[in-house]
């Protein structure tokens, strides 16, 4: 099979048709098509995923997400500017592009996280910059949850792009993606809270035996994530084993969470879809439901 096209008239179609098309099963080289004048970021769709996509295109990245791309885009300078400039200066070339990933950045990296949009490039066909043609390259895309971020995250760059070229009417985007899958519980890389609290918030929910917070941060943790941190729940373990509380069977439950983590973690090793991965994960969220019921009890015979 060749390459699979997905053309649209709308951004929320095109992410419909890609959900709808990836449903059953992963789809290889796939391209998804739309053209649209501007302005469209206050386009119904698209306004539900720009907070997000802005935060993916920061030049740093934010606490919350593993990696974002912008931190990639900008490493070496303003992408946005440089795309400007080789646009204004030569609009038929061919170097008007921003390469995400390097050699170096995947040699060795194992399952560290690294971002699947590789490459966006930017132009126009000789004789006009009326359309602005854009086309990226993701060597994997999640077309649940992550799409419609990635979609706004274009509109973005290209919107960029269109304030500072202002016979810019019109855009052409294309995506390519080498494997397109749905995994409708993805977390679009974001970390769970309990992961980003300091030691010392953890020390103060547990001295507070503030279960109903301690749930919520848990309760995240049972989501399915594409990269497996777990040092918020070695922190609640130190913390619970170090306090006057010290509920034994809930102790006992997350530390067999971790291990599993710790399993699941090694498994994604093999690969992202290696066969162990959801059964590691079931049986983490099983002890993670185990730690809540026995806090919960623990709590109540304090009582």
């Amino acid at each position: 099979m060749g390459v699979e096209l997905i053309s649209a008239r709308s951004f929320g179609d095109l992410a419909e048709q890609a959900r709808r098309k990836c449903r059953s099963s992963a789809v290889m080289n796939l391209a998804l098509s739309i053209e649209c004048r501007f302005p469209f970021l206050e386009d119904p769709f698209l306004d539900n995923y720009v907070p997000k996509a802005r935060q993916w295109q920061l030049p740093y990245r934010p606490d919350r997400l593993h990696l974002n791309h912008g931190e990639y885009m900008h490493r070496d300078g303003d992408a946005i500017a440089y795309l400007t400039n080789q646009l204004k200066l030569r609009p038929t070339g061919n170097r008007a592009c921003v390469s995400l990933l390097s050699m170096s950045d995947l040699i060795n990296s194992g399952d560290d996280p690294r971002p699947s949009f590789m490459v966006v490039q930017a132009g126009f066909a000789a004789g006009t910059t009326e359309t602005l043609h854009l086309t990226a390259y993701y060597r994997a895309l999640e077309v649940s949850g992550f799409l419609p971020v990635n979609l706004a995250e274009m509109a973005l760059i290209a919107t960029s792009l269109q304030q500072n070229i202002i016979t810019i009417e019109q855009l052409q985007l294309t995506i390519f993606a080498f494997r397109a899958y749905s995994a409708p519980g993805f977390t679009r890389l974001e970390r769970a809270e309990i992961d980003t609290l300091a030691t010392d918030d953890i020390d103060a929910l547990v001295e507070q035996r503030n279960v109903s917070r301690l749930s919520e941060l848990i309760t995240e943790k049972m989501r399915t994530d594409s990269v497996v941190e777990f040092s918020g729940l070695a922190a609640l373990q130190t913390s619970l084993l170090r306090s006057s509380w010290n509920p034994e069977a809930a102790i006992t439950a997350l530390d067999m969470a971790i291990s599993t983590l710790a399993q699941l973690k090694e498994a994604r090793k093999s690969g992202s879809h290696a066969q162990a991965i959801p059964h590691l994960h079931d049986r983490a969220v099983d002890y993670l439901r185990r730690v809540l019921e026995q806090l919960e009890d623990s709590d109540r015979g304090t009582q």
